[in-house]
């Protein structure tokens, strides 16, 4: 399937996967990113989640995250505003709002995490309507068809 014009929102636990193993369904999805096959977005928000979440990960810097970014030319946008994150409040969980309201503001078509517990979900998929969230192995399998 033809996705080039297709834009992926990217969860912090799929660039952290990629960031951990060259091998694996996120770091594929990243190349595909570099690729131009899709195009990846992410916001200055999860961006933040991931820097504070690397610290206690010896090997991984910040400046590799951000290399990451930048060479896969994955499209950081602004911080999400509180204000935004309000109207989902109780309706799923507080700490994962931030991606749904990044996902959905930025028009994406697909949310990409690896969180099954809070995102990957009947219930938030039923919530985000436009959306589909998937992950990184979903999507590649998706691209292929």
């Amino acid at each position: 399937m033809n996705l080039q014009k297709k834009v992926v929102f990217l969860d912090a636990s799929v660039l952290f996967s990629a960031l951990y193993s060259p091998t694996g369904g996120s770091y594929a999805l990243i190349t595909s990113i570099k690729d131009k096959l899709i195009r990846g977005i992410t916001s200055q928000t999860v961006v933040e989640e991931l820097h504070n979440n690397i610290i206690k990960l010896q090997h991984i810097s910040q400046k590799k995250v951000d290399d990451l970014l930048i060479n896969n030319s994955i499209l950081v946008c602004d911080h999400i505003d509180e204000k935004e994150l309000l109207p989902w409040l109780g309706k799923i969980e507080a700490k994962d709002i931030h991606v749904i309201v990044g996902a959905m503001s930025t028009g994406c078509h697909y949310l990409v995490t690896l969180d099954k517990k809070h995102l990957l979900n009947n219930k938030v998929q039923s919530l985000c309507k436009g959306i589909k969230i998937v992950t990184p192995k979903e999507l590649l399998a998706i691209m292929r068809e």
